[in-house]
């Protein structure tokens, strides 16, 4: 069973989550394992990122693509702003054990469990929470438009979370 934090990230808000994972040295790639210059979370449309360390085994699936499960990183999957005036929540995750193909429970190196607390206690410190469980958390600038525009936070089903 992995872990899980759940927040809502406008643009501005995830340059400044990217640079504490720079600031970090953790490393940001794609789903191709493709790693990501300094910035260029501005500039990319992809929905699935993942963090994770220099030398980290990444594993990829026979179409080429991050194994989440297998793989030394942490899933972030980023938020998304709709045209009807509402933002998609976003996570990041980590799956800590996995059955390797000997169905043997695997389970994956202490630093990266280090580094997944350390971007939650970022996030938790640098956001504000949702007033529900189960919690989301909300950065400075999608707070804006939550209150300034009426910006509508959706998870699945649960359309309105609320944090005031």
């Amino acid at each position: 069973m992995g872990k899980q934090i759940r927040f809502f990230l406008a643009p501005d808000d995830e340059l400044c989550f990217e640079s504490e994972i720079r600031r970090n040295n953790y490393v940001l790639i794609d789903e191709m394992a493709n790693p990501l210059s300094d910035g260029a979370i501005a500039d990319t449309t992809e929905q699935q990122l993942y963090i994770t360390y220099p030398d980290a085994q990444i594993i990829l699936s026979k179409g080429g693509y991050v194994d989440a499960i297998s793989s030394d990183v942490i899933q972030w999957s980023r938020c998304k702003a709709r045209e009807d005036n509402t933002l998609s929540e976003g996570r990041i995750w980590v799956e800590m054990r996995h059955w390797n193909e000997e169905q043997e429970l695997v389970t994956k190196n202490d630093y990266l469990s280090r580094m997944y607390d350390v971007l939650v206690k970022y996030i938790k410190k640098n956001t504000k929470r949702s007033i529900d469980k189960p919690y989301s958390y909300i950065g400075a600038s999608a707070y804006a438009s939550y209150k300034n525009e009426n910006c509508k936070m959706v998870h699945g089903p649960r359309v309105n979370i609320e944090f005031d």
